[in-house]
């Protein structure tokens, strides 16, 4: 009996082994090719990039300058004790602040400390 069951044994421990195979794979060949994509001409790509760039710098820096006339403005509204006309300035100028560079920001933040401490002089 027992030379069957290690006969068995080894039957058994095969079949999981028969039924392995795939019959459904498909053939391995390559993806039809689509259309050939055309030669991108990078540096126009990049000078017109720069140019943006550019026009971009020069919008921020002709609207900075403007705000640093009317920063000039406010200071002047502030020493003259014009605290209304000084603050109308520095409202419009913090609506724009985030569009302006970092030097502008900074004196827009200043004049409006100047103003708030002009004000609790007067009251």
């Amino acid at each position: 009996m027992r030379p069957y069951t290690l006969l068995i044994a080894a039957v058994l421990a095969g079949v999981p082994l028969v039924g392995c195979e795939k019959e459904n794979e498909a053939p391995k060949t390559a993806p039809p090719a689509g259309p050939a994509m055309p030669a991108v001409d990078t540096g126009k790509a990049t000078d017109l990039l720069n140019k943006a760039a550019d026009a971009g710098s020069d919008v921020i820096a002709k609207a900075s300058d403007a705000a640093a006339t009317k920063l000039d403005e406010a200071m002047a509204y502030i020493k003259d004790n014009k605290l209304d006309a000084a603050d109308k300035v520095i409202a419009a100028l913090e609506k724009q602040k985030a569009s302006l560079t970092p030097a502008i920001q900074t004196r827009i933040d200043q004049a409006r400390k100047a103003l708030d401490a002009a004000k609790a002089m007067v009251h």
